[in-house]
């Protein structure tokens, strides 16, 4: 009887990554139903999209724009300025300590296509080169 979504991006819309299938987290599903009823029609009204977050204009988000709003969020929230790949390292981490290092658990949710990826960029593997 949980209320779950369920998400996909295909190859190409994920960053050298393969296909994703995932189930959001039960907690961001009201907030997301709000935003998608409420908030994303009057942004979009006038220049529709299939993109999903857009910004104040209704256009989709680029990456420097979601950058400096998460680097508003985490100056409000955390007192400093955290760009996006710290803070998935920090997680990362956090992860991996409170897991007892469930790599391939921790690759799932990185959606990186094999734990030996996590583990090299984690510290738990070999570094070959040519992986940075």
């Amino acid at each position: 009887g949980a209320k779950v979504w369920h998400f996909k991006f295909s190859a190409e819309e994920t960053s050298g990554c393969g296909p994703v299938a995932w189930t959001l987290p039960g907690a961001l599903i009201d907030p997301l139903e709000a935003y998608l009823e409420h908030h994303r029609r009057v942004l979009v009204k006038e220049k529709p999209t299939e993109t999903l977050f857009v910004c104040r204009s209704g256009t989709a988000m680029k990456p420097t724009t979601l950058n400096c709003l998460f680097n508003e969020i985490t100056l409000k929230y955390a007192s400093a300025r955290i760009c996006p790949q710290v803070f998935r390292d920090i997680y990362a981490f956090e992860c991996l300590r409170s897991t007892n290092d469930d790599f391939p658990g921790l690759a799932n949710i990185l959606w990186h296509l094999n734990d030996e990826k996590t583990k090299v960029l984690y510290g738990r593997g070999p570094i070959k080169p040519g992986v940075f």
